[in-house]
């Protein structure tokens, strides 16, 4: 019974002092005032205003400076972009930069404003040079998905090849997809840049296939597709895959046709290009155009005198038939999405 006692007592004694710490925090945040802040934006007409997001401050003041307005405070803080925002009254700030007692948060990503050069920068100008041709890519949905990332556009527009000067250009291919140069200041950039040429004040995106040739209005990039298989071969993964793994890659698929390796025809490519081993598929037409395609194909098949390509290595994609010894062979099978 003691022990309860004890027990209790010393519950009592760690509730009181519980109680009273926590009214001493509440005193002592009672008196602890938050610090105030001044702030200023510093904007331009074709800018966005940006919002300030300040918590655990008071805002004892704000003012928005469209410019040229505020051009003294730009000039001794040394701000290039804008919008900006600067602080007063506070020591920190996350995004913040500490300039003459002055906290500073400059524009980041474009479009902005260059007080140097007296412009915006990072708007856009798009030209897409189409042309009539179902089968080749869509550059206007191109379009659709940079401005969806948040390229910045002040002209966009479609034209046909007589409307704009393809040749002053270098265009052979159509369509086509012009973007100015302040496109290479979207981080986006640097994960389609290998696609682009420069030229005068444009970055040119022009497809390796299908596409219109300049000049003669032919379609060039349609293949024809031969998909070798062994009927008796139930374990065998289908070639069928092939023919997605190729339009992945931007291939214009014009006509398909399956044939067995028993088959006389089936016989006569196997004697003709060597192969040795099926599934597999053969690739003609013009193939010539997809050149970007070439090295990943060098790593699993060849391409044949007669501009055939051949694909060489089934194990890559599943269960396969060896021809030499007509043994089946479990190759590895790709997750593909």
């Amino acid at each position: 019974m003691l022990s309860e006692r004890v027990l209790i007592a010393a519950l009592l004694v760690f509730l009181a002092v519980s109680v009273a710490n926590s009214a001493l925090l509440m005193l002592i945040n009672s008196e602890v005032k938050p610090p105030e802040v001044r702030v200023t934006v510093l904007t331009c007409e074709m800018c966005d205003t940006p919002s300030v997001n300040l918590p655990g401050v008071t805002v004892v003041s704000k003012r928005i400076l469209n410019y040229p307005q505020g051009s003294d405070l730009i000039s001794r803080l040394n701000i290039t972009k804008l919008p900006a925002v600067v602080l007063s009254g506070l020591e920190s700030a996350t995004g913040y930069e500490k300039r003459d007692g002055y906290l500073v948060s400059e524009a980041r990503t474009p479009p902005y404003f260059s007080v140097p050069e007296n412009r915006m920068k990072g708007l856009v100008k798009a030209v897409v040079v189409d042309a009539d041709c179902d089968v080749c890519i869509n550059f206007t949905a191109v379009l659709r998905n940079l401005e969806a990332s948040g390229v910045k556009f002040s002209e966009k527009k479609v034209v046909k090849e007589g409307g704009f000067p393809v040749l002053r250009y270098g265009i052979r291919k159509l369509p086509a997809l012009l973007l100015s140069e302040d496109i290479s200041l979207y981080p986006q950039f640097s994960r389609f840049s290998q696609f682009l040429r420069k030229s005068g004040d444009y970055f040119i995106a022009e497809p390796s296939g299908p596409y219109i040739e300049v000049g003669t209005g032919r379609l060039r990039g349609a293949v024809d597709v031969i998909l070798l298989e062994d009927s008796a071969c139930s374990e065998c993964y289908n070639a069928s895959v092939h023919l997605a793994i190729l339009e992945r890659f931007g291939f214009f698929i014009n006509r398909t046709e399956t044939v067995d390796v028993s088959s006389p025809e089936g016989k006569r490519l196997v004697r003709k290009y060597g192969i040795d081993a099926v599934p597999t598929i053969l690739v003609t037409g013009d193939t010539g155009v997809y050149e970007t395609f070439m090295p990943v194909w060098s790593q699993v098949g060849t391409v044949e005198s007669d501009g055939t390509m051949v694909f060489r290595k089934p194990q890559v994609l599943g269960t396969y038939v060896n021809l030499t010894t007509g043994e089946i062979v479990q190759g590895r099978e790709v997750t593909r999405t």
